[in-house]
């Protein structure tokens, strides 16, 4: 009888160690087949997100903290997700904060909880740290996906002002249409510190979306100073329409910004007039 308690534990355990030595590549229980390959997640069980994503976590080596009760039981089935799009899948509308090294790897996936749409006050003390290096790590990240993450950090008010400014920066040095439009959702910001960054980060597109939107700040704006900071933007970024919309501050109410329009204006002229005489001379 003993021999045969003896055999039975051995294979119990035998068995246990097996399954850990798989565990990177593929799980497959009674109920639960998890795989992940080539950063693609394949999930078919019914069990509760965190378990689930605990489970991803550990054949991707991701260090995982959790301040948000994510118990509830689901059916879950992926089919080779990239392992992103799977995590925001699991945390659903929960706050994420993602870490990556400089390869582009996820070393960390952070999920808390929002109260009345902040961050609960435990994620503070990590804010500015892991943020600014995520921020940098993006830099290894498919240009899509990077959009989307900066402007989840561009629109979330709950940052400090440096987070984002910093986000706005990186921004405001990436040659994709799509910057433009992003960098105007910040515009609803109501830190002036924060409007007048989004400004110079536009006038550095110069496309036309960039002109268009300084053009709206030109009229909507709370704040002179910014108004001020988006007529010398539109003129410095050359745009075709920006002369127009310069014109149009002429008949401001505000002297000062009348005078800045003027004095841009007169700058584009005298600019003009000196590449006229040039193509005339032959020079």
């Amino acid at each position: 009888m003993k021999v045969v308690c003896r055999m039975l534990l051995l294979s119990i355990l035998l068995g246990l160690l097996m399954n850990r030595a798989c565990f990177s590549a593929n799980v497959s229980t009674h109920q639960s087949t998890y795989e992940f390959s080539d950063g693609l997640v394949s999930v078919q069980a019914i069990n509760t997100a965190y378990n689930i994503l605990s489970v991803i976590c550990e054949m991707a080596s991701i260090n995982l903290i959790v301040d948000k009760d994510l118990s509830k039981k689901n059916r879950v089935v992926f089919k080779r997700l990239p392992l992103e799009q799977a995590v925001r899948h699991l945390v659903g509308s929960n706050g994420l904060l993602m870490t990556y090294d400089p390869s582009g790897k996820i070393t960390e996936i952070r999920v808390y909880n929002h109260q009345q749409g902040k961050p609960a006050a435990d994620i503070s003390s990590i804010t500015r740290a892991k943020k600014i290096q995520w921020i940098d790590s993006l830099a290894g990240q498919a240009e899509d996906i990077a959009l989307v993450e900066l402007e989840r950090v561009l629109i979330d008010k709950s940052n400090d002002i440096a987070i984002t400014e910093y986000v706005i920066a990186v921004l405001g040095e990436m040659a994709n249409k799509q910057v433009s439009h992003i960098l105007a959702k910040g515009l609803r910001d109501n830190r002036s510190q924060v409007r007048d960054s989004i400004v110079f980060a536009l006038g550095k597109q110069g496309d036309l979306n960039a002109s268009l939107i300084l053009a709206q700040v030109l009229y909507g704006d709370p704040s002179q100073a910014t108004k001020l900071k988006a007529v010398e933007q539109l003129a410095l970024s050359g745009a075709p329409i920006a002369k127009v919309f310069l014109q149009s501050m002429l008949k401001d109410n505000d002297m000062d910004i009348q005078a800045e329009a003027e004095f841009f204006l007169g700058s584009h002229n005298e600019i003009n007039s000196k590449s006229r005489l040039s193509i005339r001379d032959g020079k």
